[in-house]
Protein backbone atom coordinates (compact mmCIF):
# COMPACT_ATOMS: atom_id res chain seq x y z
CA UNK A 1 0.00 0.00 0.00
CA UNK A 2 1.20 3.48 -0.95
CA UNK A 3 0.69 6.25 1.62
CA UNK A 4 0.77 9.92 0.54
CA UNK A 5 0.66 12.87 2.93
CA UNK A 6 -0.46 16.28 1.64
CA UNK A 7 0.37 19.29 3.83
CA UNK A 8 -1.27 22.40 2.36
CA UNK A 9 -3.37 25.12 3.97
CA UNK A 10 -5.44 25.64 0.82
CA UNK A 11 -8.54 23.39 0.75
CA UNK A 12 -8.87 23.52 -3.05
CA UNK A 13 -5.23 22.60 -3.58
CA UNK A 14 -5.51 19.64 -1.24
CA UNK A 15 -8.71 18.50 -2.97
CA UNK A 16 -7.03 18.78 -6.39
CA UNK A 17 -4.05 16.70 -5.26
CA UNK A 18 -6.23 14.10 -3.59
CA UNK A 19 -8.26 13.71 -6.81
CA UNK A 20 -5.22 12.86 -8.93
CA UNK A 21 -4.73 9.77 -6.75
CA UNK A 22 -8.27 8.62 -7.43
CA UNK A 23 -8.26 4.97 -8.48
CA UNK A 24 -10.18 5.91 -11.65
CA UNK A 25 -7.29 8.04 -12.87
CA UNK A 26 -5.90 6.07 -15.85
CA UNK A 27 -2.53 7.80 -15.49
CA UNK A 28 -1.91 5.82 -12.30
CA UNK A 29 -2.18 2.57 -14.25
CA UNK A 30 -0.05 3.94 -17.06
CA UNK A 31 2.73 4.84 -14.61
CA UNK A 32 2.36 1.54 -12.74
CA UNK A 33 1.39 3.02 -9.37
CA UNK A 34 0.42 0.80 -6.46
CA UNK A 35 -3.24 -0.25 -6.71
CA UNK A 36 -3.94 0.73 -3.10
CA UNK A 37 -3.23 4.37 -2.24
CA UNK A 38 -4.11 6.05 1.05
CA UNK A 39 -4.02 9.85 1.01
CA UNK A 40 -3.74 11.79 4.28
CA UNK A 41 -4.43 15.53 4.46
CA UNK A 42 -3.16 18.22 6.81
CA UNK A 43 -3.96 21.93 6.57
CA UNK A 44 -1.45 23.00 9.23
CA UNK A 45 2.20 22.31 9.86
CA UNK A 46 1.50 20.93 13.33
CA UNK A 47 -1.08 18.39 12.12
CA UNK A 48 1.15 17.48 9.15
CA UNK A 49 4.11 16.65 11.39
CA UNK A 50 1.85 14.61 13.65
CA UNK A 51 0.39 12.65 10.70
CA UNK A 52 3.91 12.01 9.39
CA UNK A 53 4.83 10.45 12.75
CA UNK A 54 1.66 8.37 13.07
CA UNK A 55 1.17 7.08 9.51
CA UNK A 56 4.79 7.01 8.21
CA UNK A 57 3.89 8.01 4.64
CA UNK A 58 5.95 6.91 1.63
CA UNK A 59 5.97 10.45 0.23
CA UNK A 60 5.01 13.96 1.38
CA UNK A 61 3.68 16.83 -0.77
CA UNK A 62 4.36 20.09 1.06
CA UNK A 63 3.44 23.74 0.56
CA UNK A 64 5.93 26.44 1.58
CA UNK A 65 3.31 28.83 2.90
CA UNK A 66 1.32 27.35 5.80
CA UNK A 67 -0.91 29.02 8.42
CA UNK A 68 1.23 28.22 11.46
CA UNK A 69 4.77 27.56 10.21
CA UNK A 70 7.01 27.94 7.19
CA UNK A 71 7.10 24.78 5.03
CA UNK A 72 10.90 24.84 5.09
CA UNK A 73 10.84 24.43 8.87
CA UNK A 74 8.33 21.59 8.51
CA UNK A 75 10.69 19.83 6.10
CA UNK A 76 13.57 20.20 8.60
CA UNK A 77 11.51 18.82 11.48
CA UNK A 78 10.27 15.82 9.49
CA UNK A 79 13.81 15.09 8.33
CA UNK A 80 14.97 15.20 11.97
CA UNK A 81 12.18 12.85 13.05
CA UNK A 82 12.40 10.48 10.07
CA UNK A 83 16.13 10.44 9.37
CA UNK A 84 16.20 6.65 9.14
CA UNK A 85 13.55 6.61 6.41
CA UNK A 86 14.70 9.54 4.25
CA UNK A 87 11.28 9.59 2.56
CA UNK A 88 10.76 11.85 -0.48
CA UNK A 89 9.47 15.32 0.39
CA UNK A 90 8.30 17.28 -2.63
CA UNK A 91 7.47 20.95 -2.35
CA UNK A 92 4.40 21.78 -4.44
CA UNK A 93 3.97 25.49 -4.00
CA UNK A 94 2.69 28.72 -5.52
CA UNK A 95 5.86 30.53 -4.41
CA UNK A 96 8.21 30.81 -7.37
CA UNK A 97 11.36 32.02 -5.68
CA UNK A 98 14.77 30.64 -6.65
CA UNK A 99 16.34 31.35 -3.23
CA UNK A 100 13.56 29.48 -1.44
CA UNK A 101 13.87 26.62 -3.93
CA UNK A 102 17.63 26.40 -3.32
CA UNK A 103 17.08 26.46 0.45
CA UNK A 104 14.42 23.74 0.19
CA UNK A 105 16.76 21.44 -1.73
CA UNK A 106 19.61 22.15 0.70
CA UNK A 107 17.57 21.10 3.74
CA UNK A 108 16.53 17.78 2.20
CA UNK A 109 13.64 18.36 -0.19
CA UNK A 110 13.56 15.83 -3.01
CA UNK A 111 12.00 18.22 -5.54
CA UNK A 112 10.38 21.64 -5.92
CA UNK A 113 7.38 22.02 -8.24
CA UNK A 114 5.65 25.30 -8.91
CA UNK A 115 1.85 25.61 -8.99
CA UNK A 116 -0.10 25.35 -11.11
CA UNK A 117 1.29 22.02 -12.29
CA UNK A 118 -0.04 19.45 -14.71
CA UNK A 119 -1.32 16.28 -12.94
CA UNK A 120 0.72 14.12 -15.31
CA UNK A 121 3.91 16.04 -14.45
CA UNK A 122 3.18 15.73 -10.72
CA UNK A 123 2.56 11.99 -10.93
CA UNK A 124 5.64 11.32 -13.06
CA UNK A 125 7.86 13.14 -10.56
CA UNK A 126 6.20 11.38 -7.64
CA UNK A 127 6.69 7.99 -9.33
CA UNK A 128 10.35 8.72 -10.09
CA UNK A 129 11.06 9.76 -6.50
CA UNK A 130 9.18 6.77 -5.09
CA UNK A 131 11.12 4.38 -7.34
CA UNK A 132 14.40 5.98 -6.28
CA UNK A 133 13.42 5.84 -2.61
CA UNK A 134 12.38 2.17 -2.86
CA UNK A 135 15.62 1.31 -4.64
CA UNK A 136 17.65 3.00 -1.88
CA UNK A 137 15.61 1.19 0.75
CA UNK A 138 16.24 -2.19 -0.89
CA UNK A 139 19.92 -1.39 -1.29
CA UNK A 140 20.17 -0.43 2.37
CA UNK A 141 18.49 -3.69 3.36
CA UNK A 142 20.82 -5.64 1.08
CA UNK A 143 23.84 -3.93 2.62
CA UNK A 144 22.56 -4.68 6.12
CA UNK A 145 22.09 -8.34 5.16
CA UNK A 146 25.55 -8.34 3.58
CA UNK A 147 27.08 -6.91 6.77
CA UNK A 148 25.31 -9.62 8.74
CA UNK A 149 26.67 -12.29 6.39
CA UNK A 150 30.17 -10.83 6.77
CA UNK A 151 29.94 -10.98 10.56
CA UNK A 152 28.87 -14.63 10.36
CA UNK A 153 31.66 -15.41 7.87
CA UNK A 154 34.25 -13.80 10.16
CA UNK A 155 32.97 -15.79 13.12
CA UNK A 156 33.13 -19.06 11.16
CA UNK A 157 36.70 -18.33 10.07
CA UNK A 158 37.80 -17.48 13.61
CA UNK A 159 36.30 -20.73 14.90
CA UNK A 160 38.43 -22.67 12.41
CA UNK A 161 41.70 -21.31 13.75
CA UNK A 162 43.90 -23.62 15.88
CA UNK A 163 43.12 -23.63 19.58
CA UNK A 164 46.32 -25.45 20.63
CA UNK A 165 49.68 -23.87 19.80
CA UNK A 166 51.90 -26.89 20.13
CA UNK A 167 51.61 -29.85 17.75
CA UNK A 168 54.09 -32.72 18.24
CA UNK A 169 57.48 -31.02 18.52
CA UNK A 170 56.41 -27.75 16.88
CA UNK A 171 55.56 -24.65 18.90
CA UNK A 172 53.78 -21.92 16.98
CA UNK A 173 51.88 -18.70 17.35
CA UNK A 174 49.91 -16.63 14.88
CA UNK A 175 48.33 -13.33 13.96
CA UNK A 176 44.92 -13.30 12.30
CA UNK A 177 43.35 -9.88 11.75
CA UNK A 178 40.22 -9.92 9.62
CA UNK A 179 39.45 -7.08 7.24
CA UNK A 180 36.06 -5.38 7.40
CA UNK A 181 34.90 -7.03 4.20
CA UNK A 182 36.39 -10.40 5.15
CA UNK A 183 38.53 -12.37 2.74
CA UNK A 184 40.02 -15.81 2.35
CA UNK A 185 43.07 -16.24 4.58
CA UNK A 186 43.40 -19.50 6.49
CA UNK A 187 46.13 -21.69 7.99
CA UNK A 188 46.59 -24.72 10.22
CA UNK A 189 49.16 -27.04 11.75
CA UNK A 190 48.21 -30.73 11.65
CA UNK A 191 50.03 -33.62 13.35
CA UNK A 192 51.36 -36.36 11.11
CA UNK A 193 53.56 -39.05 12.61
CA UNK A 194 55.82 -38.46 15.60
CA UNK A 195 58.06 -35.37 15.26
CA UNK A 196 56.38 -34.42 11.98
CA UNK A 197 53.63 -31.89 11.17
CA UNK A 198 51.81 -30.59 8.13
CA UNK A 199 51.74 -26.76 8.25
CA UNK A 200 50.08 -24.57 5.65
CA UNK A 201 48.72 -21.14 4.84
CA UNK A 202 46.60 -19.97 1.91
CA UNK A 203 44.90 -16.83 0.64
CA UNK A 204 41.82 -16.80 -1.62
CA UNK A 205 41.67 -13.92 -4.09
CA UNK A 206 39.06 -11.21 -3.63
CA UNK A 207 37.07 -10.15 -0.59
CA UNK A 208 33.66 -10.70 0.92
CA UNK A 209 31.47 -13.64 1.74
CA UNK A 210 32.41 -15.57 -1.42
CA UNK A 211 36.13 -15.56 -0.57
CA UNK A 212 35.38 -16.48 3.04
CA UNK A 213 33.16 -19.36 1.93
CA UNK A 214 35.82 -20.62 -0.48
CA UNK A 215 38.42 -20.54 2.30
CA UNK A 216 36.18 -22.81 4.41
CA UNK A 217 35.65 -25.19 1.46
CA UNK A 218 39.41 -25.42 0.90
CA UNK A 219 40.00 -26.20 4.57
CA UNK A 220 37.38 -28.94 4.45
CA UNK A 221 39.03 -30.43 1.36
CA UNK A 222 42.44 -30.36 3.05
CA UNK A 223 41.01 -32.18 6.06
CA UNK A 224 39.37 -34.74 3.75
CA UNK A 225 42.68 -35.39 2.00
CA UNK A 226 44.42 -35.71 5.35
CA UNK A 227 41.79 -38.12 6.67
CA UNK A 228 41.45 -40.30 3.56
CA UNK A 229 44.84 -40.21 1.83
CA UNK A 230 47.11 -38.92 4.59
CA UNK A 231 49.76 -36.38 3.60
CA UNK A 232 53.17 -37.79 2.81
CA UNK A 233 53.84 -36.52 -0.70
CA UNK A 234 53.38 -32.77 -1.22
CA UNK A 235 53.12 -32.95 -5.00
CA UNK A 236 50.34 -35.53 -4.81
CA UNK A 237 48.63 -33.47 -2.13
CA UNK A 238 48.66 -30.30 -4.25
CA UNK A 239 47.33 -32.09 -7.33
CA UNK A 240 44.53 -33.68 -5.29
CA UNK A 241 43.63 -30.33 -3.71
CA UNK A 242 43.62 -28.66 -7.13
CA UNK A 243 41.36 -31.38 -8.53
CA UNK A 244 38.93 -31.27 -5.59
CA UNK A 245 38.59 -27.46 -5.47
CA UNK A 246 38.81 -26.51 -9.16
CA UNK A 247 35.02 -26.54 -9.68
CA UNK A 248 34.51 -23.80 -7.08
CA UNK A 249 36.77 -21.26 -8.81
CA UNK A 250 35.61 -19.20 -11.78
CA UNK A 251 35.52 -15.59 -13.02
CA UNK A 252 39.25 -15.23 -12.46
CA UNK A 253 39.28 -16.34 -8.81
CA UNK A 254 42.16 -18.43 -7.46
CA UNK A 255 44.10 -19.08 -4.28
CA UNK A 256 47.77 -19.02 -3.34
CA UNK A 257 49.43 -20.99 -0.58
CA UNK A 258 52.44 -22.54 1.08
CA UNK A 259 52.09 -26.20 2.10
CA UNK A 260 54.84 -27.86 4.11
CA UNK A 261 55.89 -30.96 6.00
CA UNK A 262 58.19 -30.14 8.90
CA UNK A 263 60.17 -33.01 10.37
CA UNK A 264 63.17 -33.14 12.65
CA UNK A 265 65.57 -30.39 11.45
CA UNK A 266 64.05 -30.31 7.95
CA UNK A 267 61.24 -28.58 6.08
CA UNK A 268 59.80 -29.73 2.77
CA UNK A 269 57.46 -27.22 1.10
CA UNK A 270 55.74 -25.99 -2.04
CA UNK A 271 54.97 -22.34 -2.70
CA UNK A 272 52.06 -21.74 -5.05
CA UNK A 273 52.25 -18.05 -6.05
CA UNK A 274 52.29 -17.08 -2.35
CA UNK A 275 54.47 -14.76 -0.30
CA UNK A 276 58.01 -15.91 0.41
CA UNK A 277 58.82 -18.37 3.20
CA UNK A 278 60.95 -16.64 5.85
CA UNK A 279 63.63 -18.29 7.98
CA UNK A 280 64.50 -16.06 10.93
CA UNK A 281 67.61 -16.66 13.05
CA UNK A 282 69.30 -14.50 15.61
CA UNK A 283 70.03 -11.16 13.88
CA UNK A 284 69.66 -12.74 10.45
CA UNK A 285 66.91 -13.41 7.99
CA UNK A 286 66.70 -15.66 4.95
CA UNK A 287 63.79 -16.01 2.58
CA UNK A 288 62.83 -18.08 -0.42
CA UNK A 289 61.12 -16.24 -3.27
CA UNK A 290 60.66 -19.26 -5.55
CA UNK A 291 57.01 -19.95 -6.41
CA UNK A 292 54.81 -21.93 -8.81
CA UNK A 293 51.38 -21.26 -10.33
CA UNK A 294 48.40 -20.58 -8.05
CA UNK A 295 45.62 -23.09 -7.41
CA UNK A 296 42.09 -22.92 -8.76
CA UNK A 297 42.93 -21.89 -12.34
CA UNK A 298 43.80 -25.28 -13.84
CA UNK A 299 47.47 -24.56 -14.55
CA UNK A 300 49.12 -27.00 -12.17
CA UNK A 301 50.36 -30.42 -13.21
CA UNK A 302 52.97 -32.87 -11.92
CA UNK A 303 55.65 -31.30 -14.14
CA UNK A 304 55.41 -27.71 -12.86
CA UNK A 305 55.18 -28.20 -9.09
CA UNK A 306 58.52 -27.74 -7.38
CA UNK A 307 59.08 -29.23 -3.94
CA UNK A 308 61.82 -27.52 -1.93
CA UNK A 309 63.83 -28.95 0.95
CA UNK A 310 65.79 -27.05 3.56
CA UNK A 311 67.63 -27.93 6.73
CA UNK A 312 66.38 -25.95 9.73
CA UNK A 313 68.95 -24.56 12.14
CA UNK A 314 68.00 -25.12 15.75
CA UNK A 315 67.63 -21.36 16.40
CA UNK A 316 65.52 -20.70 13.28
CA UNK A 317 61.89 -19.68 13.17
CA UNK A 318 59.79 -20.47 10.08
CA UNK A 319 57.35 -17.73 9.08
CA UNK A 320 54.43 -17.98 6.67
CA UNK A 321 52.34 -14.89 6.00
CA UNK A 322 49.85 -13.31 3.59
CA UNK A 323 50.25 -10.06 1.67
CA UNK A 324 47.56 -8.16 3.61
CA UNK A 325 50.30 -6.71 5.79
CA UNK A 326 51.50 -4.60 2.85
CA UNK A 327 48.05 -3.08 2.31
CA UNK A 328 48.06 -1.33 5.70
CA UNK A 329 49.88 1.69 4.36
CA UNK A 330 51.42 2.56 1.00
CA UNK A 331 55.00 2.95 2.16
CA UNK A 332 55.23 -0.23 4.23
CA UNK A 333 57.41 -2.61 2.23
CA UNK A 334 59.17 -5.96 2.64
CA UNK A 335 62.31 -4.29 4.00
CA UNK A 336 60.25 -2.63 6.76
CA UNK A 337 58.74 -5.98 7.70
CA UNK A 338 62.15 -7.67 7.72
CA UNK A 339 63.66 -4.87 9.82
CA UNK A 340 61.01 -5.39 12.50
CA UNK A 341 61.76 -9.12 12.52
CA UNK A 342 65.53 -8.78 12.93
CA UNK A 343 65.36 -5.89 15.41
CA UNK A 344 64.32 -7.96 18.42
CA UNK A 345 65.55 -10.80 20.55
CA UNK A 346 62.94 -13.55 20.66
CA UNK A 347 62.59 -16.47 23.02
CA UNK A 348 59.60 -18.12 21.33
CA UNK A 349 57.10 -17.73 18.45
CA UNK A 350 54.76 -15.66 20.64
CA UNK A 351 57.43 -12.98 21.09
CA UNK A 352 57.62 -12.54 17.32
CA UNK A 353 53.87 -12.48 16.71
CA UNK A 354 53.39 -10.01 19.58
CA UNK A 355 56.03 -7.63 18.18
CA UNK A 356 54.57 -7.73 14.67
CA UNK A 357 51.02 -7.36 15.95
CA UNK A 358 51.97 -4.30 17.99
CA UNK A 359 53.51 -2.71 14.89
CA UNK A 360 50.41 -3.56 12.82
CA UNK A 361 48.05 -2.11 15.43
CA UNK A 362 50.05 1.13 15.50
CA UNK A 363 49.73 1.44 11.73
CA UNK A 364 46.02 0.53 11.70
CA UNK A 365 45.25 3.03 14.49
CA UNK A 366 41.99 1.28 15.39
CA UNK A 367 40.80 0.77 11.80
CA UNK A 368 40.06 -2.42 9.90
CA UNK A 369 42.82 -3.46 7.47
CA UNK A 370 42.04 -3.40 3.74
CA UNK A 371 42.84 -7.11 3.52
CA UNK A 372 43.10 -9.97 6.00
CA UNK A 373 46.46 -10.11 7.75
CA UNK A 374 47.72 -13.56 8.69
CA UNK A 375 51.12 -14.67 9.93
CA UNK A 376 52.21 -18.00 11.40
CA UNK A 377 55.49 -18.42 13.28
CA UNK A 378 56.76 -21.97 13.86
CA UNK A 379 59.76 -23.33 15.73
CA UNK A 380 60.94 -26.81 16.54
CA UNK A 381 61.18 -27.56 20.20
CA UNK A 382 64.74 -28.17 21.23
CA UNK A 383 65.29 -31.57 22.82
CA UNK A 384 67.04 -31.53 26.18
Amino acid sequence: MLKILIIDGNDEHRSFLKDIFNEENFILDELDFDKEIDVYEAKTAFSGIKLAQVHEPNLILLEVKLPDMNGLDVCKKIREIKTELDIPIIFLTAINDMKIKEEALKIGASDYINKPANPYEILIKIKNHLDFYNTKKKLKQSLENYEKDLRIARKVQLNLLPKIKKINNINFDYIYISSHSTSGDMFDVIPLEKDKVFAYIYDVSGHGVTSALLSVIIKQEIENIYRIHHINNLKEFVLTLEKNTREYFFDGMYFTGVFSIISKNYIEYVNLAHREVIFLGENRIKYDLKTNFPLGVGLLNENNIDVYNKKINKDEYIIFYTDGIYDIKDNFKETDFYNILVSGKFENPKDISRKIKNSINEMLDGKFPNDDITMVVLKQEEKL
